[in-house]
C-alpha cells in the first residue's frame, strides 16, 4: 500500500533492468511500476506500460516464465483488465481476461488461471453477465481451496455472492460468506 515509494523503487529498477537489458528484471519493475501507477491513480499511464508489457509477451514469449511466481503473459492481461474496468473499458478489459485465462489453463498454472479468473469474473459482474460471473469464480473459489491461496479468498468469496445475488441466489450468497468467516482464515489475509 506504499505506491509512492513502490513507484520509486520500480522506477529504479527499470532503469537498471534497461541498462542490463535483462527481459526478467524489465518485467518485474515494469509490472510493479505499473501496480504502484495504478495505485496512485495514474490509470491511463498503469494501463500503457502494461499494454507495452503484453506486447512483449506474445508468440515464443506467452509461455514463458522468466523466474516469476506466475505466467508473464497471463498475468499482465489479467492486471490490465482489472485495470481497463476502472476507466470503463469493460469489453476491452473482457477481451484481455479470457486471453489472459487462456495462457494460463495451456500452460497448467494454477495460481495464473486464479488471477485470470478474478479478473474475468469481476469484468463480467460489471457486464451484468452474472450467471457467467458467478461460474467463473466459483472455480476460482476451487482453486484457492485446493492450493491454498487463501489470501484471495475474502475479496473472491465477496465477488461472488454479488453475482449470485443477482442470479437470485441470495441464501447461497450469504452461505458463502458465512462458510468463508467460520473458516476463521481472516488472520491470512493481510492488509
Amino acid at each position: 500500500g506504499r505506491y509512492t515509494d513502490c513507484r520509486e523503487q520500480s522506477e529504479r529498477a527499470l532503469a537498471l533492468a534497461t541498462e542490463l537489458d535483462n527481459l526478467p528484471m524489465k518485467f518485474s519493475a515494469k509490472f510493479m511500476l505499473a501496480s504502484a501507477l495504478y495505485g496512485t491513480g495514474e490509470i491511463k499511464r498503469a494501463i500503457d506500460m502494461q499494454l507495452e508489457l503484453r506486447d512483449t509477451f506474445r508468440g515464443p514469449l506467452e509461455a514463458a516464465r522468466l523466474g516469476a511466481a506466475v505466467i508473464p503473459a497471463s498475468v499482465v492481461r489479467s492486471y490490465l483488465s482489472w485495470f481497463m474496468m476502472e476507466v470503463g473499458l469493460y469489453e476491452e478489459g473482457l477481451a484481455h481476461a479470457e486471453k489472459a485465462l487462456k495462457i494460463a489453463t495451456r500452460q497448467g498454472d494454477p495460481y495464473s488461471e486464479l488471477l485470470a479468473r478474478v479478473a474475468l469474473g469481476r469484468n463480467l459482474l460489471k457486464l451484468r453477465r452474472d450467471d457467467d460471473a458467478a461460474y467463473c469464480l466459483q472455480v476460482a473459489i476451487n482453486l484457492i481451496d485446493q492450493y491454498g491461496y487463501d489470501p484471495a479468498l475474502p475479496h473472491v468469496v465477496g465477488l461472488l455472492a454479488s453475482a449470485l445475488a443477482r442470479t437470485g441466489e441470495a441464501a447461497k450468497a450469504v452461505w458463502a460468506v458465512e462458510a468463508w468467516l467460520a473458516r476463521g482464515l481472516q488472520d491470512r489475509t493481510g492488509r
